[in-house]
């Protein structure tokens, strides 16, 4: 087969490509990242998120993959024949990475597809432009097909993600796609390079793009048998992969940043917003102020783990209560509690009629529960919360007489209680499930503790 197709590792084919060969290469490409396979350590899913959710992730990453397919499909078009290349990875590797991310994309929790979706997006923008002020008008077909894909795949992400009321999560995926359409018409063509500077660059770049992807591999490889085996994802998983995935692609950044000919592109885009993108004016000055690396200290410091500063953990599991506590404002969640308020309601009403009827006995309704109305005691937010609420009147029972004291609903023997009595589910009740309201008011109404108290023991 060609050498953009599938080979062995090792004996890809060194024969320059025609164009028409690279395209027929790239639908045999997207054939392939298409189909439906998964990691293997990934057949059986250990919990649900939907063929959708799989689907839209798998078509952002495989995004990154057709930058790196395009690279390396234009490498051995032009520069294949300078001594010491090595040999290029085959693409069914970049099929199986693209399969194993999405992989590991479905089966992270909620506040982290997002996430993950904004990293490898940031990359794909991040390469394409380097590999595009290299390439110039050769490659813009073959961009526009790599970002736009990149974009659908975006905005589908962002459509199924259950984080939507992340704004600031939101707004940056925004502001990626937006730089992602500015980078499909530039503005400003590129000046032209000497032949063998831009071979050279282009070789950096190609051999740069291919230790970062063999990271990248390494990683999402490691959380998928992490996750067969645990069984669910945990804190430290999540920590790890993507820490590491942040390393990879935020120290890809910088190599791209400092090269003003590889950034030009996103250094001119970064200055029309206020807040960073990419990567912010500030940093980007100070990256400019910094003595140039060789390519060689930056292959070292793609492969040195060492130097990065990663995020506590704590704020990973913070990050997980976090989006856990959210859920509680679910629309479905906020039906549950409704329905909850609505039966507490509809059983304190009922006690509420049955206190009336105990008025033809002798027995006075407290004037302190006519300032409570018709108003309910629950509410959804208020169930929220593990609080009722603290309507006047609830939690201070007085009598005809102003007197405070207890009766129970059958009068049968009163006896005073100079103390302060409290609401039929006890001071600012927790109410974690409505077996446990019922329960709690069963048993507060037999042992007399509704609102009906302070009656005049000396009536008889």
């Amino acid at each position: 087969m060609s050498g953009c197709g599938f080979a062995r590792r090792g004996s890809m084919g060194t024969a320059p490509l025609s164009l028409d060969s690279i395209d027929k290469e790239q639908q045999e490409w997207g054939a392939q990242a298409s189909a439906p396979s998964r990691h293997v350590a990934a057949k059986h899913p250990f919990w649900r998120l939907g063929q959708n959710i799989q689907l839209k992730t798998m078509l952002l990453v495989s995004s990154l993959a057709a930058a790196f397919v395009l690279l390396r499909c234009y490498h051995q078009l032009t520069a294949v024949n300078i001594s010491g290349k090595g040999s290029l990875r085959s693409l069914a590797r970049l099929i199986q990475v693209t399969k194993d991310c999405s992989s590991v994309a479905v089966m992270l929790p909620s506040p982290f597809l997002m996430k993950l979706g904004d990293l490898f997006l940031g990359l794909c923008i991040q390469e394409v432009a380097a590999l595009s002020t290299l390439l110039e008008d050769q490659f813009d077909r073959q961009k526009a097909d790599v970002l736009q894909t990149a974009m659908d795949a975006a905005h589908e992400l962002m459509r199924v993600s259950q984080q939507r009321d992340n704004n600031a999560q939101l707004l940056h995926a925004s502001r990626l796609l937006k730089f992602a359409r500015r980078l499909l018409n530039p503005e400003v063509k590129d000046s032209p390079l000497a032949k063998s500077v831009r071979l050279r660059m282009l070789t950096e770049l190609l051999a740069l793009q291919e230790a970062a992807l063999g990271l990248i591999e390494t990683a999402v490889s490691s959380a998928l048998k992490s996750l067969h085996s645990k069984r669910h994802a945990t804190a430290e998983l999540i920590n790890e992969l993507f820490e590491e995935l942040r390393r990879v692609i935020y120290t890809r950044r910088r190599h791209v940043f400092k090269s003003k000919h590889l950034s030009r592109h996103l250094r001119r885009y970064e200055r029309g917003y206020n807040r960073a993108v990419m990567m912010g004016i500030r940093d980007i000055q100070r990256l400019d102020e910094e003595p140039d690396t060789t390519f060689e200290a930056k292959l070292a410091e793609l492969r040195d783990t060492k130097a990065w500063i990663k995020m506590p953990l704590e704020k990973t599991r913070r990050l997980l209560l976090e989006a856990a506590h959210q859920k509680e404002g679910h629309p479905a969640k906020q039906q549950e509690l409704q329905l909850i308020a609505e039966a507490a309601n509809e059983m304190l009403e009922s006690i509420r009629s049955e206190a009336q009827r105990t008025d033809m006995q002798g027995m006075a309704v407290p004037h302190s529960w006519s300032s409570v109305g018709g108003a309910s005691l629950f509410t959804p937010s208020s169930l929220t919360r593990g609080r009722t609420n603290q309507a006047s009147g609830i939690y201070n029972w007085s009598g005809t007489d102003g007197r405070r004291g207890a009766v129970s609903l059958g009068g049968q023997g009163i006896a005073h209680r100079e103390e302060m009595m409290q609401g039929p589910l006890g001071p600012l009740s927790a109410v974690p499930s409505l077996q446990e309201l019922l329960e709690q008011a069963q048993i507060e109404e037999a042992l007399g503790g509704s609102p009906w108290f302070g009656i005049d023991s000396d009536r008889g």
